[in-house]
């Protein structure tokens, strides 16, 4: 039997207790992983859910539910790339060329990343959501210089709300080291 697509789901709160009590009825509604949750600047609250599509769809119906009026954005993306989960955690591949797509806000952050990887041959070494960046997210994509400036180019097609992308086809030694 073949495996059900996998999901995210995203949902981000404009209050920290508001966002805590959505994630508990996202995660008591359906079987779903916490792949993030944390208040993140000027106060407000976000999480990320994996699993099944239906699965994500009912947690994510349910903390929209509970958190109402206290929501500012959430989003379903259905047949994630599995890179995008990786990332989350830092990936240790070997740095070739590096592309760096800087958004605007968390659920664009995901959307250009599911769409870069699914558009060329690189991997998502990070995908920083928020955390001290005053909202903003950003991702960092390694392959050949095409293929980095294909990722590029998918994720900034997909989303209005990139601040700025780069490509750098030889990184100085430090951006080996992941000084970023």
């Amino acid at each position: 039997m073949a495996e059900s697509p996998k999901a995210i789901g995203i949902v981000e709160t404009i209050s920290i207790a508001a966002g805590i009590e959505a994630l508990d009825s996202a995660y008591k509604a359906a079987n779903v992983k916490i792949l993030f949750s944390q208040p993140i600047c000027a106060g407000k609250f976000v999480f990320v859910v994996f699993g099944d599509v239906a699965e994500v769809k009912a947690a994510i119906e349910s903390a929209e539910e509970t958190a109402k009026n206290y929501t500012i954005a959430t989003t379903i993306i259905p047949r994630i790339h599995p890179q995008v989960e990786t990332a989350l955690y830092g990936n240790n591949s070997e740095i070739k060329a590096i592309g760096v797509v800087e958004t605007m806000n968390i659920v664009s952050a995901f959307l250009a990343a599911d769409s870069a990887a699914k558009a060329a041959n690189i991997t998502i070494l990070d995908l920083r959501i928020a955390r001290g960046l005053g909202g903003r997210s950003f991702f960092v994509v390694t392959g050949d210089v095409a293929d980095c400036k294909a990722a590029v180019e998918a994720a900034k097609s997909t989303t209005q709300d990139i601040l700025k992308t780069v490509v750098i086809p030889r990184p100085a030694k430090p951006l080996l080291s992941r000084n970023w």
